[in-house]
């Protein structure tokens, strides 16, 4: 349909204020956020996007920072593959809250069976030689849960671009970060509105 597509090619606000186009449709998706705790730079701290992707070494014992589908995906993943222990830290009671809720369940079992620690009601202290050190909200009990490598697994938008260019539109992960099917509906959805 003679649609021209331009790769390895980092998009700035200045470049997009300029463009001389009807429509502009900003659909950066999201990365993993980066927590500020210490040793978040320690080299053993991988992106789930990299895990998923084969690009990094995963070792034997895992902490994946997060309880969200993302989250559950990549322990799913690690689990599958075998060779590893996995532990999941997730500030809310249950994890998986962002997953659709009639099929959940599945996952939570998969988790169990696997043999999946899931230290929820916790939020991350910091990352040392040990592990992910990590505080119980209601009894601020602290705990340290072994890694060779931590998992950075919660979503966050991108949306530099976004505002950048007048009239423009956000979709996908861009605008709100949620499954892959939302962000397929808000690009057919866009399709069709143009």
């Amino acid at each position: 349909h003679g649609v021209s597509c331009e790769l390895d090619h980092e998009v700035t606000r200045e470049e997009l204020k300029a463009l001389e186009v009807d429509e502009v449709i900003v659909a950066t998706g999201a990365e993993p956020a980066v927590p500020d705790v210490p040793g978040i730079d320690r080299p053993n701290v991988v992106s789930a996007l990299d895990v998923m992707r084969g690009q990094v070494d995963v070792g034997e014992k895992v902490v994946i920072l997060s309880g969200k589908g993302v989250a559950i995906s990549t322990a799913l993943y690690l689990l599958d593959k075998g060779g590893h222990e996995v532990a999941l830290v997730s500030a809310p009671k249950k994890v998986g809250l962002d997953v659709n809720p009639s099929y959940i369940w599945r996952y939570r079992q998969k988790l169990k069976k696997g043999g999946a620690v899931m230290a929820t009601l916790c939020n991350v202290v910091e990352i040392n030689d040990e592990g992910v050190v990590v505080q119980n909200k209601a009894t601020k009990e602290q705990m340290t849960l072994p890694a060779d490598t931590v998992v950075l697994a919660e979503m966050k938008k991108v949306d530099d671009l976004v505002g950048a260019k007048k009239g423009h539109y956000t979709i996908g992960d861009a605008l709100l970060v949620r499954r892959g099917n939302s962000a397929i509906l808000d690009g057919y959805r866009m399709g069709m509105r143009l």
